[in-house]
């Protein structure tokens, strides 16, 4: 039994059809797989360069913490000295001065020279 002319051609329609939706199919496919090997190129280069930043800011906070650090250290010991100078003026002058750095002490009162007077005869009068 032959098929009548027009059931044969809506099945050659239909054959047309699926052939061109499968073409298109692949194609779309195709273009999505490149579309997202671009995509994750692109995210894997954004992400490469994230870490680099991090890193280069982590290197950078370092060493500002290091100069904060050697800073701070400065500052408290300029402060210990300060106070070591302000409670020794505020103790008896003699404790103070006995304290104090040599190079740094006034000089109070007849030193040694003015307190004994050779004679006369030693000078060669």
């Amino acid at each position: 039994m032959a098929e009548p002319r027009e059931i044969k051609e809506a099945h050659e329609e239909a054959r047309r059809i699926r052939r061109e939706a499968e073409r298109r199919a692949r194609d779309v496919v195709e273009d999505a797989r490149k579309q997202s090997a671009e995509m994750l190129a692109e995210a894997r280069a954004t992400a490469d360069a994230a870490l680099e930043d991090a890193k280069r800011l982590g290197e950078a906070l370092t060493k500002s913490a290091a100069a904060l650090t050697a800073e701070a250290e400065r500052l408290v010991r300029d402060v210990q000295l300060a106070h070591r100078e302000l409670l020794g003026s505020l103790r008896l002058p003699g404790v103070a001065a006995r304290d104090m750095p040599e190079s740094r002490r006034p000089r109070t009162g007849p030193g040694p020279d003015d307190l004994f007077e050779p004679p006369d005869w030693i000078r060669g009068r």
